[in-house]
């Protein structure tokens, strides 16, 4: 029920799917599904269309493989964010067959945040929609690997030409995420943070960017010095305007920052060093 509360903060989805379809046995492989969830304000990513030899645009592009199968990747874009969460939780091709692996299971799903994803530092935030804030994430994975396992080299390079044209990356850089189902929410209050550290005055000062008709006020934000040898201090503070100065008990070499939102869930996660 967490997820079904959420998404009531977003208006719509954008569904970025890369699948192979093989035609003899009529079935439908995932190689990588991105389902982001937009706020209101968000602007549309770019289609992925083609234009058939009759002139007729077509909603993907695709790559043919061999006789039997067809490499594909297309980008859907849904009127309500229900339908994007639809999809992560029963994933089906042009809504009438289920699309494979079919062995995800509960324990394969777990909630991971991620920080601005525009300056990438971990394999997720590569692949992910380039974005100043973070994200929440919910991922089921391919934990057998029963997809890669069925690629060749050949077609490792055409998933590549794909994802490196439309997506920004080589998913081959990335494998454990082959055959992954992401479900992408963005802070659905803020479009950027800056946690500034000011060393000569032991203190920090947080701007916090609101989305429109949006606000953080009401909301938590903790800081934590933890020194190797011992935990060192943990401040708590609610959020009161969109620019705080917060005063430290003494300066630091690194700070942990953490934002809540008014219904305590964590929104976003951070390092700060002090120079």
């Amino acid at each position: 029920m967490l997820l079904d509360s959420l998404i009531q903060e977003f208006t719509r989805a954008e569904i970025t799917t890369i699948w192979i379809h093989h035609r003899i046995h009529d079935t439908y492989h995932n190689i990588l599904s991105i389902i982001e969830l937009c706020p209101n304000e968000q602007q549309f990513s770019l289609a992925i269309e083609s234009i058939r030899k009759n002139g007729k645009r077509v909603p993907f592009v695709y790559i043919k493989l061999d006789q039997h199968r067809t490499l594909y990747i297309s980008r859907k874009f849904t009127r309500t964010p229900e339908e994007g969460l639809a999809y992560f939780r029963n994933p089906k091709i042009l809504h009438r067959t289920k699309i494979l692996p079919s062995n995800y299971s509960a324990n394969s799903i777990e909630k991971i945040l991620t920080k601005d994803t525009r300056n990438p530092r971990t394999p997720l935030e590569h692949i992910l929609p380039k974005r100043s804030v973070a994200f929440r994430i919910w991922a089921s994975f391919d934990e057998n690997q029963l997809i890669l396992k069925q690629l060749n080299e050949q077609d490792i390079f055409n998933i590549d030409t794909l994802t490196k044209q439309y997506l920004g990356f080589n998913l081959s850089m990335y494998k454990e995420f082959i055959g992954a189902m992401l479900l992408a929410l963005p802070n659905p209050y803020l479009r950027l943070v800056k946690v500034v550290a000011i060393p000569k005055e032991a203190s920090i000062a947080v701007l916090f960017y609101e989305r429109i008709g949006k606000t953080i006020v009401g909301g938590e934000i903790e800081i934590t010095d933890t020194q190797f040898s011992a935990q060192g201090f943990q401040l708590k503070r609610k959020i009161t305007q969109n620019k705080m100065l917060i005063k430290l008990p003494y300066i630091v070499k690194e700070l942990n920052v953490k934002l809540f939102d008014r219904y305590k869930h964590l929104i976003y996660e951070d390092k700060i060093l002090f120079l």
